[in-house]
């Protein structure tokens, strides 16, 4: 598969109410593109790993890939998401990403036959 094609793949930007589905299918063009450290190093984070640790390893990465994954985020979001993408560290945006969408599952009330308006809950 080409470069270009790779870049082609197509699927719903993340809004308020897909982020489930979103996050998977994001993760699978950030191993393919070979930048899968930014959601391995967040989930490194979420469970506790030592802040030195964390951070040693954020300082190993590949700038250029880096900056690679942050423009694959911020070009697969609606204009509504763009306020959670001020960091320059893609990790720290997936980090972002993830807490606020999180909140926003428990908090959205159940009115079933609504879509958007279930709770989502993920394991």
């Amino acid at each position: 598969m080409s470069d270009a094609n790779k870049l082609n793949t197509r699927f719903a930007k993340l809004n308020d109410t897909n982020y489930g589905t979103w996050a998977i299918r994001m993760e699978a063009i950030m191993i393919r593109m070979g930048m899968d450290e930014v959601k391995a190093g967040a989930k490194l984070q979420e469970v506790g790993m030592a802040m030195v640790a964390f951070e040693a390893k954020k300082s190993k990465r590949n700038a250029k890939k880096m900056q690679e994954a942050r423009v694959e985020l911020i070009l697969t979001v609606e204009d509504s998401q763009l306020a959670h993408m001020r960091s320059a560290d893609p990790m720290d945006i997936w980090m972002m990403l993830a807490q606020v969408h999180r909140a926003l599952g428990f908090a959205q009330p159940m009115l079933p036959g609504i879509p958007g308006m279930e709770i989502q809950i993920e394991i």
